[in-house]
């Protein structure tokens, strides 16, 4: 892989690593993520953005430059990163994690960014399994960006579960 910068439209952007970035609203999430994620294609790097909050018609017009996949069985059998969007189901981003870890095979992608984390989870339970369903991807060299618009106060190094 090619050495890639440290920050990206200064989202700090390290393998093996989570970034959180919080959004005033959900337009500016939706905009900044998907140029994010062009950026980093644009390196040579695989991405894979997912959709978790917002509806499919104003995430894809949005996005409308980056290939949608319901599912690896639609992936072209190119060997080459690709950029790729994803449609999650709200409140159940957990429940994709095996669609996702495939993607990441197929589509040689290593860094996800996670749009909308409010509406990852339906329950607690479901937020903590993917806490460390996101860990597991950091821990096998991956960067996970997630893009907020919940208030929380993180302290560095410190997990923040809001």
């Amino acid at each position: 892989m090619n050495t890639i910068p440290k920050h990206i439209l200064n989202v700090p952007l390290e393998h093996g690593e989570i970034s959180v970035v919080l959004a005033d609203n959900a337009e500016e999430m939706l905009c900044h993520s998907a140029k994010f994620a062009t950026d980093c294609s644009n390196l040579g790097v695989g991405v894979m953005l997912v959709n978790c909050g917002l509806s499919e018609r104003r995430f894809n017009e949005h996005t409308e430059h980056i290939k949608k996949y319901p599912d690896v069985d639609y992936l072209p059998k190119k060997q080459k990163p690709r950029l790729i969007a994803y449609n999650s189901t709200e409140g159940d981003l957990i429940g994709d994690s095996g669609t996702i870890e495939a993607m990441f095979i197929q589509a040689k992608v290593s860094v996800v960014v996670i749009m909308g984390w409010e509406w990852t989870s339906s329950t607690y339970a479901r937020k903590e399994r993917l806490l460390y369903f996101m860990r597991k991807l950091a821990r096998q060299g991956n960067a996970v960006v997630v893009y907020s618009q919940a208030r929380t106060n993180p302290t560095a190094g410190k997990p923040d579960r809001g």
